[in-house]
């Protein structure tokens, strides 16, 4: 019996490699396009931030229609009243 000899399988490039490559200039557009949506399918959110940020530097129409507009470089925190402040404001009576 001849067994079919099966090509190797190569294993998938180090998150490291593909994080160097991102950061390293030169990738065109729809590589990177691909690569966000590769990375998001595999849940490699690192990968996909890089990717982000090289998009937003490089092409940013093409960032614009993946993540919108920028995000604040600074944003407050939400204004959340104490239980206290809450309690102690005066109460409104309907109908009056």
């Amino acid at each position: 019996m001849n067994k079919k000899q099966s090509a190797p399988v190569k294993p998938p490039p180090s998150t490291d490699r593909i994080l160097e490559k991102v950061r390293g200039a030169g990738l065109p557009e729809k590589e990177l396009v691909a690569l966000h949506h590769n990375a998001l399918r595999l849940q490699a959110l690192d990968v996909v931030e890089a990717v982000e940020i090289r998009l937003r530097a490089d092409f940013p129409r093409a960032a614009k229609k993946l993540y919108g507009d920028k995000k604040p470089a600074v944003s407050a925190p939400p204004v959340i009243a104490s239980a206290d402040a809450v309690l102690a404001a005066p109460v409104a009576e309907a109908g009056h």
